[in-house]
């Protein structure tokens, strides 16, 4: 290591000295960030005088940038995925914010989807509010008045949102439980074919009564999704009597 004289190593006010005792230009914030130099001082035997000691110095420059740990902690995490349990009760309890939302019968909702088509049609209703705001008479007879048809429209427009919405949500979550049940479908058929081939060795002679059992299911599977052939009545035969 380099030692420098008592005198040479001093700082004066507003400059700074390198080593060889001349003025350098002090550091400024406009400068890119600063290093941190590691200095490794390793003594080695290779080919050095006998009796002394050659150092090896070794410098290691690392940069300081107090940024990148703040960008790494404001980086968006990922949102953790919800278990099918709580998926259900998350649903329950937004159906029982909804009081309206009272499930019919197929008969039910055939009858209202055949009144409600007048309601697809935007031009009567516009003329229908301005029907019932004409007279008390008709605002009676329909029991509500032209801002209160207006309103229920705005509501049926707005509820066909979350309509959509919860439409197209049902078809995600049935399409992926549908490509889970294509997956079982397909493990389930190669497991049978590799151990129906590997039955017929005395060594995997454990699994014969699986194979059987599988054979029984399919083949009951058959029998009922057979059709039934319908037995055509014997024809009439008109009887003569005996003498």
């Amino acid at each position: 290591m380099l030692l420098l004289p008592r005198d040479a190593r001093g700082v004066h006010l507003g400059t700074i000295t390198n080593r060889k005792c001349r003025r350098v230009a002090a550091t400024s914030s406009q400068w890119p960030p600063r290093t941190c130099r590691q200095v490794l001082d390793v003594t080695t035997g290779l080919n050095r005088p006998c009796g002394r000691k050659t150092s090896v110095m070794y410098m290691k420059n690392q940069t300081l940038n107090p940024t990148t740990t703040a960008q790494a902690a404001d980086a968006p995490q990922p949102t953790p995925s919800l278990t099918p349990e709580a998926i259900v009760e998350k649903l329950r309890g937004i159906g029982s914010q909804i009081p309206e939302a009272v499930p019919l019968t197929p008969k039910q909702r055939n009858t209202v989807r055949n009144h409600a088509r007048t309601a697809k049609n935007g031009d009567i209703l516009q003329t229908t509010i301005s029907m019932v705001g004409t007279t008390d008479v008709i605002s009676n007879a329909v029991g509500h008045d032209s801002d209160g048809v207006r309103q229920l429209c705005d509501d049926s427009n707005r509820w066909a949102v979350v309509e959509d919405e919860v439409r197209a949500l049902l078809n995600g979550v049935s399409s992926a439980n549908l490509v889970r049940r294509q997956q079982l479908a397909a493990i389930a058929d190669t497991a049978f074919t590799v151990g129906q081939q590997l039955a017929r060795y005395p060594e995997h002679a454990a699994l014969v009564p699986h194979v059987a059992e599988i054979k029984r299911l399919k083949n009951l599977e058959r029998r009922k999704k057979a059709p039934k052939t319908p037995q055509s009545p014997a024809p009439n035969v008109p009887v003569t009597p005996h003498a």
